[in-house]
């Protein structure tokens, strides 16, 4: 709420007086009024709270014995994985499913980074996937609805449908360390884009397609792009100047 307030102070307002806070979020129209550290005071857990202010997936990550857990969280926008699956799960199990990134020692290099950040500190990251049709609950949990809708739109597409209804997924994401706690909270901003919005920008076509052209098997099957990846290529190359 601090942050917010100092960062978006159109849209946001914190004040403290004492043990009591007032927080107003004027882009929804809400206010409360609460005692720090009284979770009592708010209309709802803290979290739930917080999480209905803003557009980003919260994943709350705390530390047992050396290591980070997902203990809890308010996910709406998952990516073909199940925050209802992973809860409870340490940082390595989670990303597990992973390719070469577990042998390389990526994630357990990235968890001792995590619990060597300094209260207060922010650190931000991008990941980037690709996926038909404008859906942004992309995750397992609701697979039953989207799983199907795909499949019927590959089997049909045109070239006009490729280029305005196959999407490029950027999950903006922002992991913070709590001052009071100590805990990693990880938020997760997803936006979309179409082809034809991205072939707009010719800088950012190139290098999708390079990045395309070499990304290996592996790696391009983790990220479902087996089916998607020629027609996006494709696509891009007639679109782009």
């Amino acid at each position: 709420m601090r942050r917010l307030a100092a960062e978006y102070p159109a849209g946001f307002r914190y004040a403290e007086t004492g043990n009591r806070a007032r927080w107003e979020n004027r882009l929804l129209g809400r206010t409360a009024d609460f005692a720090l550290g009284d979770p009592a005071t708010l209309p709802c857990g803290p979290l739930e709270f917080i999480g209905r202010q803003v557009v980003e997936d919260l994943v709350l990550l705390d530390e047992r014995e050396g290591h980070l857990y997902a203990d809890a969280g308010l996910v709406t926008f998952a990516s073909g994985w199940s925050f209802p699956f992973v809860i409870g799960s340490s940082f390595q199990e989670i990303h597990g499913p992973v390719p070469r990134a577990n042998a390389d020692g990526v994630f357990t290099r990235a968890e001792a980074f995590l619990l060597r950040m300094p209260p207060g500190a922010a650190y931000r990251r991008v990941n980037w996937a690709f996926q038909p049709l404008r859906v942004l609950d992309h995750s397992m949990d609701a697979a039953a609805a989207w799983m199907p809708q795909a499949a019927r739109f590959l089997a049909t597409a045109t070239e006009r449908d490729i280029a305005e209804q196959v999407h490029l997924r950027v999950e903006l994401q922002h992991l913070i360390r709590l001052e009071t706690s100590g805990a990693v909270l990880f938020l997760i901003d997803t936006r979309l884009l179409s082809l034809a919005g991205l072939a707009t920008v010719p800088a950012w076509s190139a290098r999708v397609l390079a990045v395309l052209d070499d990304l290996p098997d592996d790696i391009a099957d983790y990220k479902g792009l087996r089916q998607l990846r020629p027609l996006i290529t494709r696509c891009l190359r007639q679109l782009t100047p």
